[in-house]
């Protein structure tokens, strides 16, 4: 009799074990498991998109935004583009006498771009070459005749609100350039896991 509680008990105890140890450590396990596989996707898909916007970044296509926009672009937007180094940069302010503007990113020279960001009917009168991380655009006029320089002209994503920056790119590529982080602030945001891309 003793030795039926026993076996009885000990039934319970793993019973128990089971029911309420093992089975959600395996799915604690398995949910992380599903979320790195899913995770690691997510990261394969970030870089290979961010390869294909370097290879768009890096071979612009002047022509293509002319034909599809009807109009000019001026010279000076494309030897920006031949500044490899500058276009690849990311996540930098440029100071004018006058403000700070962020920069996020530069957008490339091709005509995909234009479908692809907020804006609408003022991407049919202009180019925007670079962007913030608020979503506003800077742009340049397209002209009916060839140009080496044009204006630089800021579209606001809220209101719609377009807003002159600069005379010219040469003036705003002028301006100074610095990193959006000081090297303290970088290592500080390194450390707590904010990475700059």
């Amino acid at each position: 009799m003793l030795l039926g509680e026993n076996v009885r008990l000990t039934f319970y105890t793993l019973g128990f074990l089971l029911l309420f140890l093992v089975i959600p450590v395996l799915l604690l396990v398995l949910r992380e498991h599903l979320r790195q596989r899913h995770h690691g996707k997510k990261l394969k898909q970030f870089y290979a998109d961010r390869e294909k916007w370097r290879a768009r970044l890096l071979h612009p296509k002047r022509e293509e935004v002319e034909r599809h926009l009807q109009g000019k672009l001026p010279d000076r937007l494309s030897r920006l583009y031949d500044d490899k180094d500058l276009v690849l940069q990311t996540d930098f302010q440029i100071r004018s006498p006058t403000e700070r503007m962020r920069i996020n990113e530069f957008f490339p020279l091709d005509a995909d771009i234009l479908s692809e960001l907020r804006g609408g009917k003022i991407f049919k009168q202009g180019f925007p070459f670079a962007g913030d991380i608020w979503g506003d655009c800077y742009f340049v006029p397209t002209s009916p005749v060839q140009s080496e320089d044009a204006p630089v002209f800021r579209y606001c994503h809220n209101g719609g609100k377009v807003e002159p920056i600069a005379e010219s790119i040469t003036q705003f590529l002028a301006w100074k350039h610095e990193p959006r982080f000081s090297a303290r602030k970088l290592r500080r945001r390194t450390r707590l896991g904010i990475r700059k891309t």
